[in-house]
């Protein structure tokens, strides 16, 4: 099974999977109304081992992998709202865990700040660098 070839099979489909998408990231910027920030993990799970995503990995099989470790960030990329991922904490094997920071459309400053305030406090700042999404970069370029 090559990517291509999935593509030509899934491209019927793909109307009615873009209008679903912008109905769920319409309906995620109801989530602000009430809150400023959402937190969320970056992966369901501890970081995988090396090669788990690499190139020699089946499609379909990355592709199902994909979805199982990364079910919180994918919302943000459809919405096209900011977001920040940064590490915070480590897993029991000591690997860094990450966390994702989210805002409404607009409020790329409100996640800067924040995660900048957030490494402040940090007792080992080195350990928290942070990493933006692009919409948090540009915001911060301007």
């Amino acid at each position: 099974d090559h990517l291509d070839e999935r593509m030509l099979l899934d491209l019927p489909r793909m109307p009615a999977a873009l209008t679903r998408l912008r109905r769920l990231a319409r309906a995620g910027e109801d989530a602000f109304d009430a809150v400023d920030v959402v937190l969320s993990p970056v992966l369901a799970h501890p970081p995988p081992p090396l090669g788990h995503f690499g190139p020699d990995v089946d499609p379909r099989t990355h592709l199902v992998r994909l979805l199982r470790w990364t079910t919180f960030t994918p919302m943000q990329k459809v919405s096209g709202a900011p977001a920040l991922a940064m590490p915070w904490g480590h897993s029991r094997d000591g690997l860094p865990i990450g966390v994702q920071m989210a805002a409404p459309r607009g409020h790329e400053a409100r996640l800067l700040h924040l995660a900048y305030e957030l490494e402040a406090a940090s007792s080992s700042p080195s350990d928290t660098p942070v990493v933006a999404s692009r919409n948090a970069a540009l915001a911060h370029r301007r």
